[in-house]
């Protein structure tokens, strides 16, 4: 339901407009952008996604140190997302210490984090239901405002193929350029 609202909303620009009727649909006005090459909504603007989101890259720990292991700072690699196949993610298969944290130059990332993996594979997705850091292989998302997370997901998402086919580079090329308007989402 929430994909398709987005695809609604975000790719087909039929948001309720002020009188709760499809915008587009019912004669919106639609400007062109020059940097997507398509009409979008008056008013709408055009954005680096580092306005709405800022991105962070992970890090491991080192294995050859046990003590790194094994503590209560949930850490996901790309293979948990591979495991749990779920929008949502709690946990990973394996817990850092504070001192595997201190170690390495991960960061601890809210709830509501989007997680991207940019490597091995490209391109799983999953928002963070708790307090977490990851591995080198993600671009982590998160958004500046709590209400941009599922914007933020089903828009990766929905450029997933671009980015898995590599034509675009993950965070300066596809995900560099992002249309929202401050009233939606």
């Amino acid at each position: 339901m929430a994909r398709q609202l987005y695809d609604y909303w975000f790719v087909q620009f039929d948001f309720p407009d002020e009188n709760g009727r499809p915008y587009k649909s019912n004669g919106g006005k639609m400007v062109w952008n020059e940097k997507l090459k398509l009409n979008i909504p008056m008013g709408w603007i055009v954005e680096d996604i580092s306005k709405i989101a800022d991105v962070f890259n992970g890090a491991t720990p080192s294995t050859k140190e046990e003590r790194n292991y094994g503590g209560n700072i949930v850490w996901i690699t790309p293979k948990d997302l591979s495991d749990q196949q779920s929008k949502f993610v709690y946990y990973g298969e394996r817990n850092i210490t504070q001192k595997g944290y201190d170690s390495c130059s991960t960061h601890m990332l809210p709830v509501g984090t989007v997680l991207m993996s940019s490597r091995a594979p490209i391109g799983l997705l999953s928002i963070a239901k708790s307090e977490l850091c990851t591995n080198q292989g993600f671009k982590s998302f998160v958004p500046k405002k709590e209400t941009l997370g599922s914007y933020l997901y089903y828009y990766i998402r929905l450029h997933i193929k671009q980015i898995e086919d590599g034509s675009q580079n993950l965070v300066d090329g596809l995900l560099h350029h992002t249309v929202y308007h401050g009233g939606y989402p």
